[in-house]
């Protein structure tokens, strides 16, 4: 077993990740905490608590990057807060081998910084469909800063992919086809046994997935990233040849 190697899955969020997360941990993935026994799709599990500080303080320094203003200098609080999101890093990720929080698409390259081995795997939903639930939980961020969420999460979750590795897995997917490629392609990405996340899948994947209504979009971008998502579903990418010559470097220097 390769103890540097981790799992993040990244969400933009109300796209059955938390049901995802049950599957592999049901198969064995080790995400620090214990799976429910039941999926709510109305909760989000298998999220470490150190992780999500980690993603908290990256977060805001990601939004004073981009010029929102917070309460001491801006070039100082970024510089705290990265500092902050490192030292919670470096304390989530002996603690376990798989991890899932939002934001998590701002942590992959500092984790590698830090001497693991990231593997992504980019769970996704149509943007309308997700928004639609996410509006609901929302009191103070409205459409517009959720469809930059959405790009920003799945267009670096897509690079990330083929980056560093993994795959890319749709809620529509999960629910529809519950022994399709996607299992495989997940199984491979998270290093788990495919039989075993297989049976996992039988055993809690009861919905069926809804039906995508052929309608204008508000977000074309949102709607032709989705179109990218679906067809990279099923896949299994490997490290980029510029990643595993630096892991091998690394791996010589031990």
């Amino acid at each position: 077993m390769n103890e540097r190697r981790r799992s993040f899955v990244l969400t933009f969020g109300r796209s059955g990740s938390s049901l995802l997360c049950a599957l592999m941990s049901d198969a064995g993935a080790d995400f620090g905490l214990t799976a429910p026994s039941e999926w709510d799709p109305r909760d989000g599990v298998l999220e470490h608590p150190d992780i999500k500080r980690a993603a908290h303080h990256m977060r805001r320094a990601y939004d004073i990057d981009h010029g929102r203003r917070y309460r001491f200098s801006p070039e100082l609080e970024a510089r705290w807060r990265r500092r902050r999101a490192r030292h919670w890093l470096k304390r989530a990720l002996p603690q376990a081998r798989c991890f899932k929080i939002g934001d998590l698409d701002l942590l992959v390259q500092m984790s590698f910084a830090l001497g693991y081995e990231p593997r992504v795997i980019l769970n996704y939903r149509d943007f309308e469909h997700a928004l639609a639930s996410t509006l609901v939980g929302r009191k103070h961020i409205g459409a517009d800063d959720l469809a930059a969420d959405y790009l920003r999460i799945c267009r670096q979750g897509v690079v990330l992919v083929q980056t560093f590795g993994g795959c890319v897995v749709g809620y529509e997917e999960m629910l529809g086809a519950p022994g399709g490629p996607w299992i495989n392609a997940l199984a491979q990405s998270a290093g788990l046994e495919v039989g075993t996340l297989r049976a996992a899948a039988a055993a809690r994947i009861r919905g069926n997935a809804p039906i995508l209504a052929d309608t204008p979009s508000a977000y074309p971008e949102c709607r032709r990233l989705h179109e990218l998502l679906r067809g990279l579903s099923g896949r299994s990418f490997e490290p980029s040849r510029t990643v595993m010559r630096a892991i091998e470097a690394r791996r010589a220097r031990r």
